[in-house]
């Protein structure tokens, strides 16, 4: 599935159908300049889905997963997930979480079935 951005930008997403960590999801994905989404891409979602309502992202308390650069320059996972109230953002280290399947990965491209 291919969703617009507010910057004119398209992202493409998948759900994991597998557990990957995420050096493996990357590869997958064609490497680091394929996965790299930007701050504002992830909040423009977040806003079109406001109060949880139907949209890109899961909804149902599952993972969102977006890799974005850090100010130094890294790349890490960022992590939105919908609390039943609010999203609740949450970032970590490349491969500290070995994702379960369900989750849903966003990138630049569209996403080949796992």
């Amino acid at each position: 599935m291919v969703v617009g951005a507010h910057t004119g930008s398209t992202l493409g997403y998948h759900t994991l159908t597998k557990r990957m960590f995420d050096k493996d999801i990357i590869a997958e994905l064609g490497g680091e300049g394929n996965v790299e989404v930007t701050l504002a891409e992830v909040y423009w979602l977040m806003e079109q889905q406001k109060n949880g309502g139907s949209g890109a992202l899961l909804n149902n308390g599952d993972a969102n997963i977006f890799y974005v650069c850090g100010s130094d320059g890294v790349l890490g996972a960022l992590v939105v997930s919908w609390s039943g109230r609010v999203w609740i953002v949450g970032a970590s280290e490349l491969d500290s979480i070995y994702w379960g399947g369900n989750r849903r990965v966003f990138s630049r491209n569209s996403i080949p079935a796992a």
